[in-house]
């Protein structure tokens, strides 16, 4: 018998690897790899040993009993296994052992076929998928496999498809299957008509050898019960070709007969490895790996103890199988981890661990990143949870701004790390307001405008692709209220023509400085700072808008009306254009537009003036008199006007009547003037003021 050809070495773990800065180094290391690695081949390889008797008694099974699910409370900051399991009743696999499970990575999900519930009918057929850390039942009774404990399963990947094989039709596994099903996008399928089937067994192990020699998924092992209810294991070796069926490989030479071994494909080594199992009262502490088409008793310098009833799955980027728990060689069952990679066993060290067990599922989860362990059972518990070996998540969330004001978006940036991605997030703002989101990660930003001020409180809760969690609760964040102003126009009405002031009042600052924007309604122009001035061209009435905005981008506005009046006019009359000396006409001015309240000057031409909207005046003298009038509205506007008075030669006698006011005077002049034509003679007799 010959040797196992000899393939170089790889130097180190690719997940321990440092970094060589001088290509010097590399070149060096390399050689000396190539150079030892027949030494290092020899060590752990041997001649294949002898075939043993294929079938030989072996022990009972452990009988389940109750469930309990244990907790996890603490973030780890190191590797860990993680309590994955969801808290509502019946959103998982029932408590129990031997179920089987494969992760499938064209429908991305882990399935779970068959097992002993604790609970209820044992056997069962129950078929669970976990995708997105949440199992889900999707037992279809009609059309799922017969109820069997301890099948075989993996993902085929010429079949694209779950293989299941075999696997106990009773507890005390005194009745096998032999049937073979797949199981892809939800329907399980029946495939045993394709040729010859391995014998009826439980406890087998199934894994996908993508090597060409094998190419397909290879069947060892298995037991089914006899004399006295023990166990009578195998060893032969089957293939399953795609659609040619079971093939017998029949090596040359096969490891020992036994059942409920850990087995997987190990890509950094290319080939099949098996570890332990159970024969007789004999639990194995031997390596095997299947190459070539032969099985390799291989003898690395450090091994586990030996073990059956566990679990092994082949890791992601070809780094090697991870193995868990089982029943040691002592009798009791444990929870150690260990890593084989390249023909080295080597013990991991989580800061966590499920409590030791044994006959449970085990495979990668629905991302194909994350090792997951499901059920199982010890001598006193049997286990309804499900964990998660990774780095344990982390989430972090901090704003991008040391504050905020009310009605401005606050942007929140969100880190999340570790874990198995993709990402579920959700931000609690801490006022009612919650924001979800999703990825890939590392880095999520989300934003939020507060409505009112005040400090909140806000959290950040994760969950990984598994279903554990990491949260950051209680950060808190300060919302201040935003500026607040008001305006107005100063006067608040106007002529055309007449320069109007805007003017600012600040009522609340914001974040200094403020900017401010003048809008005076007429689409002409704008206005800019705390005062403005601005001039209409046009009467009519108009909307002005101030619009603050503060150093945080936070604006408040202040809306106001301005009516802009045509300039003044005027119209003039008196009660007499020709009175006699001594009586007293009345003289009226009518304005119409401009902005009131208006000023009066009246020059009656003979050095007299009067400040009375309509004056009454006796002259002295005859003659020829100009009246003249100037009226001012509030904002400096004026209009004049003028008329001629005749007096006569000789006065009448006495007082001249009144007489009436002119028929437009009392329309317009209202009840005051009204009151002012008929009322006291008075004569003014002040210096003329300056016209305007």
């Amino acid at each position: 018998m010959t040797a196992r050809p000899h393939r170089p070495v790889p130097f180190g773990r690719p997940d321990r690897l440092g970094l060589v800065a001088a290509s010097a180094l590399i070149a060096a290391v390399a050689m000396m790899v190539l150079q030892s690695a027949a030494v290092t081949d020899a060590t752990y390889r041997t001649t294949p040993s002898a075939p043993t008797d294929p079938v030989a008694p072996a022990a009972t099974l452990p009988v389940p009993s109750s469930p309990v699910r244990p907790s996890i409370g603490i973030i780890f900051p190191h590797p860990a296994w993680l309590n994955v399991t969801n808290s509502t009743s019946g959103d998982a696999p029932p408590a129990g052992h031997g179920s089987a499970a494969a992760y499938d990575p064209i429908d991305n999900e882990t399935v779970s076929f068959g097992g002993c519930p604790s609970v209820g009918a044992c056997p069962d057929n129950q078929t669970w998928v976990f995708a997105n850390g949440v199992w889900t039942n999707v037992t279809e009774a009609a059309d799922a496999p017969p109820a069997v404990v301890y099948p075989a399963m993996d993902f085929d990947v010429n079949m694209g498809a779950i293989l299941l094989y075999g696997g106990c039709l009773d507890q005390n596994c005194s009745i096998a299957s032999n049937a073979t099903w797949t199981f892809s996008n939800g329907t399980w399928t029946n495939v045993s008509y394709f040729g010859p089937a391995p014998p009826a067994l439980g406890g087998a192990g199934l894994a996908f050898d993508p090597e060409p020699e094998e190419n397909g998924s290879v069947l060892f092992g298995g037991c089914v019960a006899g004399f006295l209810g023990l166990l009578f294991c195998d060893n032969e070796t089957w293939v399953w070709q795609a659609y040619g069926g079971w093939v017998n490989l029949t090596p040359s030479v096969v490891p020992p007969s036994r059942g409920f071994a850990q087995m997987a494909y190990d890509p950094s080594d290319e080939a099949v490895v098996l570890f332990g199992g159970l024969q007789v009262l004999t639990i194995y502490s031997d390596t095997w790996e299947l190459y070539s088409g032969q099985w390799w008793n291989v003898t690395p310098k450090v091994s586990p103890a030996g073990r059956t009833y566990g679990g092994m799955v082949e890791l992601p980027d070809d780094s090697g199988v991870m193995m868990f728990g089982g029943l040691n060689e002592s009798g009791d069952f444990v929870a150690d981890s260990w890593t084989y990679y390249d023909g080295v066993w080597e013990e991991d060290a989580p800061t966590a661990v499920p409590p030791a067990r044994g006959l449970f599922s085990m495979a990668l989860d629905g991302t194909g990143s994350t090792v997951i362990i499901e059920g199982g059972e010890n001598n006193t518990v049997a286990f309804g949870d499900t964990w998660a070996y990774e780095f344990p998540p982390y989430v972090s969330l901090s704003p991008n701004v040391a504050s905020s004001e009310v009605g401005q978006k606050a942007t929140f940036n969100v880190t999340a790390s570790a874990g198995t991605s993709p990402y579920r997030i959700e931000v609690a703002f801490g006022d009612g307001a919650f924001a979800y989101p999703a990825g890939e990660g590392p880095y999520f930003n989300v934003s939020h405008a507060y409505e009112t001020a005040g400090t909140y409180n806000l959290s950040v809760y994760l969950t990984d692709a598994v279903g554990a969690t990491a949260s950051a609760v209680n950060i808190s964040f300060t919302v201040t209220a935003g500026p607040s102003v008001s305006a107005k126009a100063v006067p608040g009405a106007s002529d055309v023509g007449y320069p109007v002031s805007f003017v600012s009042t600040v009522l609340r600052d914001g974040a200094l400085p403020l900017n401010y924007t003048w809008d005076f309604g007429d689409h002409t122009a704008s206005g800019y700072g705390a005062t403005a001035s601005h001039t209409y061209a046009a009467a009519g009435t108009f909307t002005a808008k101030l619009k603050v905005r503060d150093a945080d981008g936070v604006t408040n506005s202040s809306s106001f009306s301005i009516t802009v009046a045509p300039v003044p006019t005027i119209t003039v009359a008196t009660t007499s254009k020709s009175p006699s000396i001594g009586s007293l006409p009345t003289f009226f001015a009518n304005v119409s537009n401009g902005t009131g309240p208006y000023t009066y000057d009246w020059l009656f031409g003979d050095g007299s003036r009067s400040a009375l909207p309509t004056p009454q005046h006796a002259y002295a003298r005859s003659g020829s008199y100009e009246v003249r009038v100037w009226v001012n509205d509030s904002v400096g506007a004026s209009a004049y006007r003028a008329l001629n008075v005749t007096v006569p030669g000789a006065a009448s006698g006495g007082l001249a009547s009144l007489g009436g006011a002119p028929a437009w005077f009392w329309g317009g002049i209202g009840a005051v003037g009204a009151a002012g034509a008929a009322g006291s003679v008075l004569l003014l007799r002040r210096g003329r003021a300056a016209k305007p």
